[in-house]
């Protein structure tokens, strides 16, 4: 749980300045971390000792539902995008763009920890935003990660940057360096 916190206190602000560039300014996002124990202090033994009093406390409700009620993995992340839960009220183009700016944040803190650039590898991410995000996105991660990315449509694409990018084809099961103009 502890850890969970510390990390999630590192990845937040990075989360936050993706998502307000892909989402071009417009949205705020907030991430909070919500144990099902609180962490009012960094101490093991105050958590651990919170931690055994839920137990007992829940105990008996355990027993009866047939269910662990207490523990880590009761835990949550809230996240909210200008002040509105983005779990129930955010749109689909909005909870992805929260989703890809957690990943764009968890590779900018790998990359922090490890000191090395790991490669980011995005699945058809363009079909599911409207073309507003799309292009923001591209502007964002452009020449700061490699960036593997998988499509089935290119027309989604930007010209000057399918240009500087190298494109590959999968045809009947063979893949080759491809010109974008030529199909299957």
């Amino acid at each position: 749980m502890r850890r969970r916190s510390r990390v999630l206190h590192r990845l937040a602000p990075l989360a936050q300045m993706w998502h307000h560039a892909i989402s071009d300014r417009r949205e705020e996002l907030q991430v909070r971390y919500v144990p099902h124990v609180l962490l009012e202090q960094d101490d093991p033994a105050v958590i651990q000792a919170a931690f055994l009093d839920q137990l007992h406390q829940r105990s008996i409700a355990e027993q009866m539902q047939g269910t662990t009620l207490v523990g880590p993995h009761r835990d949550e992340v809230e996240f909210t995008i200008n002040q509105t839960p983005a779990r129930q009220y955010g749109s689909q183009g909005q909870q992805r763009t929260l989703v890809l700016a957690l990943k764009l944040a968890e590779l900018k803190l790998i990359e922090t920890v490890v000191n090395h650039p790991p490669l980011l590898l995005l699945d058809d991410v363009l079909a599911e935003l409207d073309l507003n995000r799309q292009n923001k996105l591209l502007e964002t991660i452009q020449d700061r990660f490699q960036t593997l990315i998988t499509t089935t449509h290119l027309g989604a694409f930007d010209a000057q940057w399918l240009k500087s990018s190298q494109i590959f084809t999968v045809c009947d099961g063979q893949i080759s360096a491809t010109n974008p103009a030529r199909s299957c």
